[in-house]
């Protein structure tokens, strides 16, 4: 926990891989429960947090990158890999279609290459 005040806390995660953190299309998310809402108290009140708060929102985590690379550099590189695939997958039906759907003259072709 790095910070505890009365308009919130802040906490500190520490991932023995930060790289594998929200690492699919949807983010991890952190969902905090306490256990004991006699701990939290209102200054202005001095009447604990009521047991039906006890549950706080939920927090998304974002992605961990490596320092120096950017979310969007990411992206244009997936893009420009998705293209080139692509490319490769046009010209093997173009040639399928050449040679008359004979994948043996195919094969040959490619190892020759």
């Amino acid at each position: 926990m790095k910070a505890w005040t009365e308009d919130g806390m802040q906490i500190h995660m520490n991932h023995a891989n930060p790289l594998d953190v929200s690492k699919g299309s949807n983010g991890d998310g952190v969902q905090v429960s306490l256990k004991n809402t006699n701990l939290f108290i209102s200054a202005a009140t001095g009447m604990p947090l009521s047991n039906e708060k006890a549950n706080l929102p939920s927090a998304e985590v974002p992605r961990q990158l490596p320092k120096g690379v950017s979310e969007a550099s990411i992206a244009i590189q997936a893009k420009v890999a998705f293209i080139g695939m692509a490319a490769v997958f046009i010209v093997q039906f173009g040639l399928m279609h050449y040679l008359n759907g004979s994948i043996q003259q195919l094969m040959t072709l490619f190892f020759t290459l």
